[in-house]
């Protein structure tokens, strides 16, 4: 089970890397093949430290999946944060939607419940 939990999250990171990835490409103005996955309501300044970010975290935890570092949970607490920021400037600063307060509780939670969990579960464990 908790092997499978570690697939689970280091899927999870490699998505987060590739959506960057594609952010990025995005941002330094590629003719990208794809359906745009940056918010127009962001300015440029925001979605470029958006997704160097995410990109951060989605290269601190396959970097630590592959070492097996216990302190895996402590690395993350510095993406995570990052991205709490920038979701909180998103959130309040230009997005107007209804559930975006939902959004972000959801989004806290779950960096909440992976550090938890990495800490309880460590790799060498």
């Amino acid at each position: 089970m908790r092997k499978s939990i570690y697939i689970i999250l280091l899927l999870i990171h490699i998505g987060l890397g590739v959506w960057a990835a594609m952010g990025l490409a995005e941002w330094v103005g590629l003719a990208v093949p794809w359906p745009r996955v940056s918010n127009p309501l962001f300015p440029r300044w925001l979605l470029l430290v958006h997704w160097l970010v995410v990109a951060s975290a989605a290269v601190v935890f396959i970097w630590g999946y592959v070492r097996r570092s216990n302190g895996l949970w402590r690395a993350m607490l510095w993406p995570y944060g990052l991205m709490a920021g920038v979701c909180a400037i998103e959130t309040f600063g230009y997005l107007t939607h209804g559930g975006r307060f939902g959004a972000i509780a959801a989004e806290y939670l779950a960096y909440a419940g992976i550090v938890w969990w990495l800490r309880k579960h460590p790799a060498r464990g």
